[in-house]
């Protein structure tokens, strides 16, 4: 339900030489980008979708200096847009770094279909409690999908089902997309009122982080000083280099990634994921008393963490914030874990 509503609220939109994204917010208006819309005085304003104009429309806040400052435009449709579900406007004072976002946009290589985007590695990197470049107050990562992201501005941006924003520039790094940008709905909540009746009363709330596990994290000690090689090569002493040093450079890919998140955040991901590990690893233990590993033996054990990993966080997660849970995130956590002296591959990394 959730994606035809997404699909059926968000189109391309085309004003002379300028392509972006629009998205209702009642049958006769819309909102985008100002800079999409900047040829409005000599050119139509054209909504569509798959490539077929569904509904022209007029710029009513073009009156209003800060909407060109804040990049922002309010849209009046020439007809109503019948049949659609719509999401609620939400105000954000403070979204959580790691708090999950989806969306859906026309960038380049989709301009005539449009795609959603809603992978778990979607996640705010940070809400400041200010305007910078007096346009952006939500900073987000994405999954890097495309090394550009042109065309997604003017996009919705969506935290627990409900609008809290609108993504208006990325940020690029050596010529890819490193960071996409956004303003929050409450920077228009008076505008809205003014120019469309809209009222905006309910508030995003995010969820906190599970203080529990990540103290529980803190008070862990060490009892296994082994690094991930030395846990490789004593498990199976058959394993070429080749296949340590490909280990180990997706570890330290790995941390690099984990390393965007906060260390609240990856201590309390990392003690939900040890516990439940340990019990995996108890019994594979016990049904592998001294035998030496193969190497299909020991990503299979990788294998069993992860899952174990991800679905213990997925429960976790109706109730605390956590990061991103995807495989390839998890199989980054467990690789760390090993790492940094919590898990093995033998009895050496059980916890009395």
């Amino acid at each position: 339900m959730f994606n035809s509503t997404l699909t059926s609220l968000v189109y391309q939109i085309n004003c002379g030489t300028k392509n972006g994204t629009a998205f209702l917010i009642t049958k006769n208006f819309a909102l985008t980008v100002y800079h999409v819309v900047s040829e409005h005085k000599s050119q139509d304003i054209k909504l569509s979708q798959n490539d077929k104009l569904i509904v022209k429309a007029k710029i009513i806040s073009d009156d209003i200096e800060e909407s060109k400052v804040k990049d922002f435009a309010i849209l009046e449709l020439e007809e109503e847009v019948l049949n659609v579900s719509f999401l609620c406007l939400a105000n954000s004072t403070n979204i959580k770094p790691g708090t999950k976002w989806t969306s859906r946009g026309y960038p380049k290589s989709k301009m005539d279909t449009g795609e959603n985007m809603y992978q778990d590695d979607n996640t705010v990197h940070q809400h400041l409690s200010y305007l910078k470049s007096r346009k952006i107050d939500i900073e987000l990562n994405h999954n890097l999908k495309w090394s550009s992201y042109e065309g997604i501005s003017g996009a919705p941006l969506i935290i627990d089902d409900k609008i809290i924003g609108i993504i208006n520039s990325e940020l690029i790094e050596k010529q890819k997309s490193k960071e996409l940008c956004a303003l929050s709905i409450r920077y228009l909540e008076k505008i809205l009122k003014e120019k469309c009746e809209i009222i905006i009363n309910s508030e995003i709330r995010s969820k906190e982080i599970d203080i529990v596990a990540e103290t529980s994290y803190e008070e862990l000690i060490p009892n296994d000083k082994r690094n991930l090689p030395e846990k490789l090569k004593e498990s199976c002493t058959t394993i070429s280099d080749n296949w340590i040093n490909l280990y180990c450079r997706e570890h330290a890919s790995g941390k690099l990634e984990i390393e965007r998140y906060t260390d609240q955040e990856i201590r309390s991901i990392k003690f939900v994921v040890f516990e439940v590990c340990q019990f995996e690893l108890l019994k594979f233990v016990d049904s592998n008393i001294n035998k030496e590993l193969t190497l299909e033996q020991i990503e299979g054990l990788i294998n069993k963490f992860i899952k174990k990993g991800n679905k213990a966080i997925k429960d976790k997660s109706s109730q605390y914030r956590y990061v991103a849970n995807n495989k390839t995130f998890m199989r980054k956590i467990v690789l760390d874990l090993i790492n940094d002296c919590f898990l093995s591959f033998d009895k050496n990394g059980i916890y009395g």
